[in-house]
């Protein structure tokens, strides 16, 4: 099986679309897929990449700025690589992706899958189409009839994907197969000798670090995570607590959030403690090693791949529990510790159990990696998709045949 994967995003940089690419093009080869990975091109990145001694590659070319839903650069360069390597399958992730792909299932009718990665959100009332366009691209990707198949990674994009195509995709053409990530090369990456220490963190002996792996975005919640590193910081000061936040502002908004952010540590008394630091796709699970807790406090997920990327890592977490989240975790202590959106109090008396109970912080670890290994495992996620796969082409040579009947 030859798979032309396409993705604006793919590592080393960081954000849960281009992870997901990751895991399931490198278990796709894994399970004896040939693929190919057409990406954008950040600076001083070749334009083609082979992975050695994988059927992997990664192509790599102009995706147009990030609110550009379809790049004619992109577009070129696909049709340019499926004349050249003749994939048996496309699959389209997200947007950019998805309206590559579809182009290419026009161009030269190949059979076409597509992901969307839109977090869910809580109003899907009327309107919502007209109000946010990426809710429009959706429903007009569904409404092409190019693509022959959805995937949706959780039940939280399944039931967002099925409202607001509003008919026009429905059981038959959307497959339920939750993302998932691979945890032996997450576990491998987490102790590589030249990873240690951590990739800057700087960490003196004896430090305690908790993590909220997020984007500085006002839907990441990120002002009860600062909140609850104080009331930790104060109630337990002998740990000599460290707070870091995974993510940089990437625009005006989100450096006025950071600046608020950091306001408001100040505030509190731990400024000087709590840090914000970026690190790229293969720098975090070195940075999971180092941690005491993590910590999820999004009002909204998809599903929460830094929260199967935490688990796999055995890193205790604290989740708010809220939609995609509850598909991981349905109850606390069932592998993480649940709070309650806005329940702050909530999230900072977990955080202290953590830190004070050393038999639940390794109980979560034990059953957080478990659930990843059977639940959310990267190699189950790629069968799944293999098989969709199989099933595409399949019935694509079935529909070229020629009907031969007896007059």
């Amino acid at each position: 099986m030859k798979v032309l994967l396409i993705c604006s995003q793919y590592p080393p940089q960081q954000g849960g679309g281009g992870s997901h690419s990751f895991y399931l093009a490198s278990e796709l080869e894994r399970l004896h897929c040939e693929v190919h990975v057409l990406t954008s091109r950040p600076k001083n990145l070749t334009r083609v990449t082979k992975i050695p001694g994988k059927d992997l590659w990664i192509h790599r070319t102009d995706f147009g700025p990030k609110n550009v839903f379809c790049s004619a650069g992109a577009v070129d360069g696909a049709l340019r690589l499926a004349k050249q390597i003749a994939p048996d399958v496309v699959h389209g992730q997200h947007l950019a992706g998805a309206n590559v792909a579809v182009r290419l299932k026009a161009a030269l009718n190949l059979p076409t899958v597509v992901t969307i990665h839109k977090t869910p959100r809580f109003d899907l009332g009327n309107g919502l189409v007209e109000r946010d366009p990426v809710y429009a691209e959706i429903r007009f990707l569904a409404s092409t009839g190019l693509c022959d198949h959805f995937v949706a990674g959780s039940r939280a994009f399944l039931e967002e994907l099925l409202r607001v195509s509003a008919g026009r995709v429905d059981s038959k053409t959307v497959r339920l197969i939750y993302h998932g990530v691979s945890y032996r090369w997450l576990r491998s990456r987490a102790f590589r000798a030249d990873l240690s220490p951590a990739v800057g963190l700087h960490l003196r002996s004896g430090e305690k670090l908790v993590i909220c792996p997020a984007r500085i975005d006002t839907r990441k919640n990120l002002p009860a995570f600062v909140a609850a590193a104080a009331g930790l910081a104060k109630a337990l000061p002998q740990h000599r607590w460290r707070f870091l936040i995974t993510g940089q502002p990437q625009d005006a908004e989100e450096q006025e959030h950071c600046q608020e952010l950091q306001a408001q540590a100040d505030h509190l008394g731990i400024g000087e403690l709590l840090s914000f630091q970026s690190f790229n796709f293969y720098q975090l699970p070195a940075v999971f090693r180092r941690a005491t807790a993590c910590v999820l406090p999004s009002y909204k997920e998809g599903l929460g791949l830094v929260l199967l990327e935490a688990l796999a890592l055995g890193v205790p977490v604290v989740a708010c529990k809220t939609k995609g989240i509850d598909e991981v975790i349905e109850h606390s202590e069932e592998g993480a510790l649940l709070f309650e959106i806005g329940e702050q109090r909530e999230l900072l008396a977990q955080l202290m159990r953590i830190a004070s109970e050393p038999g639940l912080a390794e109980r979560l670890r034990r059953v957080g990696y478990r659930l990843v290994r059977q639940r959310f495992a990267g190699d189950r996620m790629a069968r799944d998709h293999v098989k969709l796969y199989e099933e595409l082409v399949a019935a694509r040579r079935k529909a070229s045949r020629p009907n031969l009947t007896l007059a």
